[in-house]
């Protein structure tokens, strides 16, 4: 698949985790495709990177400007994600 027709922002190096860089998936539109994140879940474990994906929340068929926000990853890390959501000291 082409990344023009992904529909989907990879992000590299925004943010870390204990020095590793995690990977930020961004949908174009509602959610990212079920082939297009296949593909960057092996991507970013090929590569022992973390993974941060969204799907867009919607109402009335229109966007509402929030998220459902998944955690791809090692068990620490998707714990150490989930806890910072928990408290609100995420900002992406």
């Amino acid at each position: 698949m082409k990344p023009s027709e992904s529909k989907v922002i990879l992000i590299f190096d925004k943010f870390h985790f204990s020095s590793i860089p995690i990977y930020l998936a961004v949908p174009v539109g509602k959610s990212i495709s079920l082939k297009a994140l296949s593909w960057i879940k092996k991507f970013s474990m090929k590569n022992g990177r973390p993974l941060i994906f969204f799907d867009n929340k919607m109402a009335d068929g229109k966007y509402i400007g929030d998220t459902n926000i998944h955690v791809h990853g090692p068990a620490h890390f998707q714990k150490h994600i989930r806890e910072k959501i928990e408290v609100g000291e995420v900002d992406w």
